[in-house]
């Protein structure tokens, strides 16, 4: 599940919502993949810190809409217009190891966001805060499965408006 910002009534998503149409969904899907590089083992509970690498592609909202560069040529062409949003995310990982329940926190972490379409003002990147928390079971050796919650903090420099988004989740894990 994922929770995002209400982009409609922009010149790119829905040319301002003037047509009646607006691409103004605030819940979507999303999808992405990550990596936990080990840095050290707490020598004194046998927890791990992790660096965790994240990838996710978020879309909030794909409506029917007026197309920006129709409207702006005088035209009323419609197509489906897709809002997005591409975060890269770098973060400490603090994972307690009890057995093969593996309860974990992410207290901060950093990322960069690509927005799209881009803003009234045509940028779309920019950097934010990334929070997360989740649980892993480890099924055998090779393989997890988990649940986690993610908040990423947009820091607005892309003036996209809102440009949180709350995500909520199960994956599948390969331990090597």
């Amino acid at each position: 599940m994922l929770v995002g910002g209400n982009r409609g009534g922009e010149v790119f998503t829905d040319v301002n919502g003037a047509t009646g149409l607006r691409n103004d969904d605030k819940v979507g899907i999303g999808m992405g993949f990550g990596l936990d590089l080990p840095l050290l083992k707490d020598p004194w509970f046998g927890n791990t810190l992790l660096a965790e690498i994240v990838v996710d592609y978020a879309r909030f909202s794909r409506k029917l809409v007026v197309q920006a560069t129709s409207a702006l040529l005088g035209g009323s062409n419609t197509s489906n217009v897709s809002v997005s949003q591409l975060a890269i995310v770098a973060a400490p990982k603090y994972r307690l190891d009890l057995g093969p329940v593996r309860p974990w926190l992410v207290p901060i972490g950093m990322e960069f966001i690509v927005n799209s379409p881009p803003s009234n003002d045509t940028t779309y990147q920019t950097p934010g805060i990334h929070f997360a928390a989740g649980i892993e079971y480890r099924l055998a050796d090779p393989v997890s499965i988990g649940v986690d919650a993610r908040y990423n903090l947009g820091l607005g420099y892309a003036h996209v408006g809102e440009d949180n988004s709350f995500t909520f989740g199960g994956y599948l894990g390969f331990n090597f």
